[in-house]
């Protein structure tokens, strides 16, 4: 078949729950992780299912403001059947963020990962703007460093 949000959607939630049961864990325990349009797939099933915490690399606010950015001459908000309506979704959510974006990115422009940030309403978010990078770029070197830090600091026990 030809992909389409649905059908990806339901991929990601039939993944998360296959891992789940793997690790037997609940499926909101899961950290979902997920670059561009990958990010927009893990906040559907974030919103769906839970989390246990977001990693969003790259990710927009909806797919049909980054391709109205793209072509403006083209009314495309209207024409896309394919919405990735991540801000709408990040509403369901209330866990755990790390997002992520380079301030160069010619594909998804650091703006809608921006805007979609705007909307997250946990305590324990965190953006961070990679200087110099583009979208496909692979991860600064301190990546995984960062994010160890911002799951020490979600996952920690209060402070009693």
């Amino acid at each position: 078949g030809k992909p389409h949000e649905t059908g990806l959607i339901a991929d990601g939630i039939a993944a998360q729950k296959w891992l789940a049961s793997r690790m037997k864990i609940a499926p909101q325990d899961v950290v979902l992780m997920g670059r561009s349009v990958g990010g927009a797939v893990a906040i559907a099933v974030a919103a769906e299912n839970g989390a246990g915490a977001l990693v969003l690399i790259n990710t927009f606010s909806r797919i049909t403001d980054v391709a109205a950015y793209h072509m403006p001459w083209l009314p495309v908000r209207l024409l896309m059947r394919n919405r990735y309506d991540s801000v709408e979704r990040m509403k369901k959510y209330s866990g755990p963020v790390f997002q992520t974006h380079g301030n160069i990115d010619e594909v998804v422009p650091i703006q809608f990962g921006k805007q979609l940030y705007d909307v997250v309403s946990s305590e324990q978010k965190k953006f961070i703007e990679f200087a110099g990078y583009y979208h496909n770029d692979p991860l600064p070197s301190d990546y995984n460093e960062q994010l160890a830090e911002f799951f020490d600091q979600a996952f920690s026990p209060p402070a009693e």
